[in-house]
């Protein structure tokens, strides 16, 4: 063999490696990517749910208590509406995900609230119920 036949060979085996190196990192970038936007695209998705059922679940509630909300009003009657607030925000009711309640007049003023204390977990966090 000659000099040059030498040197053209051990330049070829040496490249080899990086090249595979090369594509082998590219496809984890390419993976992490797709990952990425794949990940966003169904958290941009769960969150727009989310929201469309806390309305709805909120214009439910809000149009059931409508009516015992205006004759209570009607009646002048506020110590009424505070039980019904309390009611609504209540602990002892199973699963319940209302957690703050504002009842407002026309010009928005506040007529009655009721928004319990929620007792902090053994971690230390305060745990609280979807809203």
């Amino acid at each position: 063999m000659t000099q040059p036949e030498i040197a053209i060979n051990q330049t070829n085996t040496s490249r080899k490696p990086v090249l595979k190196m090369r594509i082998f990192v590219s496809q984890i970038m390419l993976l992490g990517i797709i990952v990425f936007c794949m990940a966003g695209t169904e958290l941009s998705r769960w969150r727009e749910l989310s929201e469309t059922y806390i309305n709805t679940k909120g214009l439910t509630l809000v149009r059931t208590i409508e009516p015992h909300v205006l004759k209570y009003m009607s009646a002048n009657d506020h110590s009424g509406l505070e039980k019904l607030a309390q009611s609504l925000t209540s602990l002892d009711i199973p699963s319940n995900d209302v957690i703050s309640v504002q009842i407002l007049d026309a010009e928005l003023n506040k007529i009655a609230e009721s928004s319990p204390e929620m007792a902090y977990s053994k971690s230390g966090f305060l745990h609280l119920p979807a809203t």
